[in-house]
């Protein structure tokens, strides 16, 4: 049985490092993929894959804590995809119809996709724990800070920051959505 003492700063930093791999990995597969497929379909695609990857790599680290396994996995990848699809829609519907900047435009996407992404999770968790509700407001806005972490690489790194911003913003997602499940695993009993 594991105790909210357990919970901490090794968990987090496990969290950190598969999140990160998990959507590096399932990024490099996915971004060619949806590419080819194309369209609307293509972004369900790629967000599958990703989804997967980083449903993969979660679950590994959620194995000590949580009856994770494959529910988890097939939620992320399900979450991921409907999140991806959605948030792609709205994301272009607010750019090209409303004509809002890019920056709106890709918070809002985004946050669809953390939503989405946390809902979809958060059924594959709660009856566990019931108080995972939370995990979804969390994901929602891990992943919102996406396009801002971004612009502000561009800003601070120019030609470089694109590039770098690849490797931030999941390392950014990451370092928010595990310091929220710490805190939601430290409040239940683990067994």
């Amino acid at each position: 049985m594991k105790n909210a003492q357990t919970v901490g700063w090794n968990l987090w930093l496990q969290w950190v490092l598969a999140y990160a791999l998990g959507s590096l990995a399932g990024g490099a597969i996915a971004r060619p993929l949806g590419e080819a497929v194309g369209s609307v379909l293509g972004a369900a695609v790629a967000g599958l894959v990703v989804g997967a990857a980083l449903g993969l790599a979660q679950a590994v680290v959620l194995g000590r804590y949580l009856k994770a396994g494959t529910p988890w996995i097939r939620a992320t990848a399900l979450g991921s995809a409907l999140g991806s699809l959605l948030g792609g829609t709205a994301e272009w519907l607010v750019l090209n119809r409303m004509g809002l900047p890019d920056l709106p435009s890709h918070v809002l996407g985004m946050t669809v996709v953390g939503a989405c992404l946390g809902g979809a999770q958060w059924w594959a968790a709660r009856k566990q724990f019931p108080q995972f509700g939370w995990w979804i407001l969390g994901n929602t806005i891990a992943l919102a800070l996406g396009p801002i972490v971004t612009l502000l690489a561009v800003l601070a790194l120019g030609y470089f920051g694109p590039a770098v911003a690849v490797f931030l913003r999941p390392l950014v997602s990451a370092a928010v959505s595990g310091g929220v499940l710490v805190g939601l695993l430290r409040e239940a009993k683990i067994e």
